[in-house]
């Protein structure tokens, strides 16, 4: 029995502590970086290629 109420007021600290890590703020998501690279420009013609089929373009691209 004690190590059930142990066990219970470990979790519940554990959960309450997850909780209120963050505070209020809100969570922005990630934003993408490096998408005006060169070689981040490269992957839609890359796919485009893929996408029609053109073999060449696809083989020039990559």
């Amino acid at each position: 029995m004690l190590l059930r109420s142990y066990c219970t007021l470990l979790l519940l600290s554990v959960l309450s502590f997850n909780l209120f890590a963050h505070g209020n703020q809100p969570h922005t998501p990630a934003i993408i970086k490096g998408t005006d690279a060169a070689a981040a420009k490269v992957v839609p013609s890359f796919h485009q290629a893929l996408n029609s089929g053109d073999k060449q373009q696809a083989s020039a691209v990559s």
